[in-house]
């Protein structure tokens, strides 16, 4: 038995995109947070006793050029590998990264090369690992073609730089398909390039994307970090995603529908973005406010130039560290056709009339106890328009609506 800890994606020192305004408080640890995802990586390795660390790529940006963001990795790198092993290969940004070229890795830490595949052994946990890092920024060969075959008796590892079949926002490099990744009959592919999570096979051989250890944008929103893998006697794998992250981007839209004033507008924000938070216990948080609505009140916030401010205030307020990314305006039709209610809505109101007409506390406790009233509000408005459905908010208000709606519901057929 052992355990692995497989990163990929550090863009050490990338800045955090689309921050034109920032709060002075929170700028320390916006401008730093690559390099604490570094550090708590460090940490975590530390923590799970790891018995060795997996890097697949993209350690750096093609653009920097800073020698201390390379003294930093070594330094980290370089005290990690005293006890922890590390192995890594170069992905795309790395190809392009000058600095690179010029540092001396520590004796811990080992490169996988990048003109053609190699193998590194660890005897002592019958671990091979298979790698090929990126000669050029676009790699458009299949590179897992030329990887090895598996070492007999060993645990055999691909680390690998990839699009895999691609993905949405990522240019397609070394691309493969899990199928051929399977036929090289690995145990595992430690992958990097995609930076969202996933699990694209779970075993034997699984096939894993940590994602990146930092979000760097508003398309990079929730957790962020690494995997962990406790492989057992028989080789199986227990895969588990660990944050990193000290940065969280979240989007929370704000339906504005039924909104009657500013102040209803603001509270319905409080309550969307805290929700959206409740979750995470980073440092920082990084918020990107969508407001979906129409009509006048709708018009004139688009207009206010002091809404921003106001946004700005409420969030800080929520004591989360949060930042405003953007206010985003989402115009929606004032008001759609109603579209006709399935067979399967008329039974759920049926029902509903049925069970619950004469017993209006036992309506009231389903509804609290198994979300039944939002099942029912949802398809409601899928015959009225959202504002008529929102204005049906509580059980006794439907008690006394729900064999007229029923009805209606039935000729609208």
């Amino acid at each position: 038995m052992f355990k692995f800890l497989h990163a990929a994606d550090l863009h050490l020192d990338s800045p955090l995109k689309g921050l034109k305004e920032i709060d002075p408080s929170l700028r320390t640890t916006i401008q730093g947070a690559t390099r604490d995802a570094v550090l708590n990586l460090i940490a975590l390795a530390k923590r799970e006793k790891v018995d060795f660390v997996l890097l697949a790529g993209d350690l750096f940006d093609g653009d920097i050029q800073d020698p201390g963001t390379g003294h930093f990795l070594l330094n980290q790198l370089g005290a990690l590998s005293q006890t922890i092993p590390v192995f890594l290969i170069r992905g795309n940004h790395d190809a392009l990264n000058q600095m690179s070229n010029t540092l001396t890795w520590p004796k811990g830490v080992r490169q996988i090369g990048s003109t053609q595949a190699d193998t590194v052994k660890i005897d002592a946990l019958r671990v091979a690992i298979h790698g090929r890092g990126f000669g050029s920024r676009a790699e458009e060969a299949n590179l897992a073609a030329g990887y090895p075959d598996p070492v007999p008796g060993y645990f055999n590892i691909g680390l690998l730089h990839t699009s895999l079949t691609g993905a949405e926002g990522h240019n397609s490099y070394a691309p493969t398909t899990p199928e051929q990744l399977t036929l090289k009959r690995y145990d595992y592919w430690a992958l990097g390039h995609i930076h969202k999570r996933e699990i694209v096979r779970a075993q034997r051989p699984a096939i894993v994307f940590p994602g990146n250890t930092q979000g760097r944008s508003i398309r990079e929103t929730g957790p962020r970090g690494c995997a962990v893998v406790q492989v057992d006697g028989q080789g199986a794998c227990k895969i588990t995603f660990e944050d990193l992250d000290t940065v969280r981007w979240e989007q929370v839209r704000v339906d504005l529908a039924g909104v009657a004033n500013r102040e209803e507008m603001l509270a319905r924000v409080d309550e969307k973005a805290t929700k959206a938070l409740e979750r995470s216990d980073r440092k920082v948080h990084v918020v990107r406010i969508v407001l979906a609505g129409s009509g006048s009140l709708f018009e004139e916030a688009q207009g206010d130039r002091g809404l921003r401010a106001e946004m700005e205030n409420l969030l800080a307020g929520l004591g989360r560290g949060v930042c405003l990314e953007k206010l985003k305006w989402e115009a929606v039709a004032e008001s759609a056709a109603p579209q006709e209610a399935s067979a399967e809505d008329l039974e759920l109101i049926q029902e509903m009339v049925a069970r619950f007409q004469g017993d209006p506390a036992q309506l009231a406790k389903v509804l609290a106890a198994d979300g039944s009233w939002k099942t029912l509000n949802d398809r409601l408005a899928k015959t009225f328009d959202r504002q008529e459905a929102n204005r049906i908010a509580e059980p006794s208000e439907l008690l006394s609506s729900v064999a007229s709606l029923y009805e209606k519901l039935r000729n609208s057929r």
